[in-house]
């Protein structure tokens, strides 16, 4: 269990064997982003995902090193 800003620190020390990520389908307010500005750039393994009934995504995500930037296709 933590906030962002743990999550932040922790990453930024690769101290993260796993991220379980809870996320909610609403939106009350501003809020604070989990990955902010000043976050160090990580990529992630998915090792689960499931949805809920009520729109609820769980995930269960391994950091996998620096991530791999490219270009996405444009829309169609």
């Amino acid at each position: 269990m933590g906030g962002p800003g743990l999550a932040q620190t922790l990453l930024a020390y690769e101290l993260i064997d796993e991220l379980n990520l809870i996320e909610f389908p609403l939106v009350l307010g501003a809020g604070k982003r989990l990955f902010g500005s000043g976050t160090v750039p990580t990529g992630f393994e998915i090792l689960s995902a499931q949805t809920t009934t009520k729109g609820v995504v769980i995930r269960t995500l391994r950091p996998a090193g620096r991530p791999v930037l490219g270009t996405a296709p444009p829309p169609e």
